[in-house]
């Protein structure tokens, strides 16, 4: 199914909701359901450090670190953990 054919399944149910509403509603609920199943995986491949730091500014679209690589060196993760949740 479609959005659009999922939309007018919609507005035939709530016929005074407006398309734009529904369109938008629909993009956040498949963003949420996306992050909540992580049924989406992407790969960060170039990451920009000063050698030092700590912490890091990730993009918006990070939802969970599995594995840190710098110079082809995987990273042992910290007290044994292997994922880390972000807070958003």
């Amino acid at each position: 199914m479609t959005q659009q054919q999922l939309i007018e399944k919609i507005l035939r149910k709530f016929p005074d909701r407006k398309e734009g509403e529904i369109r938008a509603e629909l993009n956040e609920v498949q963003k949420e359901f996306c992050r909540e199943t992580r049924i989406l995986e992407g790969e960060f491949t170039t990451f920009d450090t000063d050698g030092t730091s700590m912490y890091f500014d990730l993009d918006d679209r990070v939802v969970t670190v599995k594995q840190v690589d710098l110079n082809g060196v995987t990273i042992n993760p910290l007290g044994g953990v292997y994922a880390v949740e972000l807070q958003t």
